[in-house]
């Protein structure tokens, strides 16, 4: 997996650390602005934690959709994939929250090569 952008948010979802490799469109074309970039991908981790949280199946105590989660509370949201990338995200214990952006299994913006 070619690895694209990280990012490193911390308990109040503000992103202290950003770093890109690659990026196949600028910021430009998609959110705007690098905040606005920053902003949408803390949201969509935030997102889908809950989301997933909420559909635990093993939990009797989840919250309701929406609701804000205590650091390490339900279920742990990891990745997800598209045709063009893979996500990963990973919740520290301290709040810390770590997001890297990458190339899928199967190629994406850097080509075919991998797909098999």
């Amino acid at each position: 997996m070619g690895c694209f952008n990280l990012y490193i948010f911390n308990r109040q979802g503000t992103c202290v650390y950003y770093h890109e490799w690659f990026r196949p469109k600028s910021v430009k074309h998609g959110a705007g602005t690098l905040q606005d970039d920053q902003k949408q991908m803390f949201g969509l981790f935030w997102t889908l934690s809950n989301f997933c949280a909420t559909l635990d199946p093993k939990d009797q105590n989840k919250p309701q959709l929406g609701t804000p989660r205590k650091i390490g509370q339900g279920c742990k949201f990891r990745s997800f994939t598209t045709s063009s990338y893979k996500c990963n995200f990973l919740e520290m214990p301290s709040g810390i929250k770590v997001g890297v952006g990458g190339r899928g299994r199967w190629g994406g913006p850097l080509g075919e090569e991998g797909k098999g």
